[in-house]
């Protein structure tokens, strides 16, 4: 799978998702699998370089949707992200951090229908 920078294309202006300046581990192209618990995956979210996002699903055909990493490394979505925005779940927001080995990943923050609040983290599944 291509593990090239992620770049978000905003108008005619391009943003590199890392510099050395930043303190956040750097998004790369490809798959990240998402899960609640060790035992309860919720899919797959799928980062393009043209700053567009597939998911959470576990297949990557869906339609692309815009997304864009802020300077506080947090991620905006560009559309719903299935089960964990509907059905009186709410995504509240999502931190980029370091998954594993030094590889990025993100956590999305949720709250629950209930009023309760729940966090699935994201892998590089690459």
């Amino acid at each position: 799978m291509l593990r090239s920078m992620l770049v978000v294309l905003a108008g005619s202006a391009s943003l590199f998702l890392a510099t050395p300046a930043r303190s956040a581990p750097q998004l790369y192209e490809g798959s990240y699998v998402c899960s609640l618990s060790w035992n309860m995956v919720l899919g797959n979210i799928w980062l393009y370089a043209d700053g567009t996002f597939v998911g959470p699903s576990f297949e990557p055909d869906g339609p692309r949707h815009p997304f864009e990493i802020t300077d506080s490394n947090t991620i905006n979505w560009g559309a719903p992200l299935g089960g964990m925005g509907s059905g009186g779940n709410q995504v509240v927001g999502t931190i980029i951090r370091d998954a594993c080995g030094g590889k990025a990943g993100f956590d999305i923050q949720m709250q629950l229908q209930s009023g309760n609040f729940s966090t699935a983290s994201c892998a590089p599944d690459f």
